[in-house]
């Protein structure tokens, strides 16, 4: 049961992530965060700002996983 429980969260991360473009690195995470918000029509509905991006990525530096500052997402990814 525990399994079905842990593929089924993964599978529904790696869903999410692939349909919104999924960062392969720390630096690439902070980018896309910062595009999304340049995108957004009215950011001051979102979750984060661009210090928020940068925060993000430095996180990620440490721990080898972007996790999206408004979205709770969490990407592994490369370390650069």
């Amino acid at each position: 049961m525990r399994t079905i429980l842990v593929a089924a969260v993964i599978l529904l991360t790696t869903s999410a992530a692939w349909a919104q473009g999924q960062p392969t690195s720390c630096s690439g995470g902070a980018q896309m965060c910062k595009e999304s918000i340049s995108r957004a029509r009215d950011a001051t509905r979102l979750k984060t700002t661009p210090a928020g991006c940068d925060a993000a990525a430095a996180q990620c530096m440490k721990t080898g996983v972007f996790v999206g500052p408004g979205s709770g997402i969490r990407w592994p990814v490369a370390k650069n």
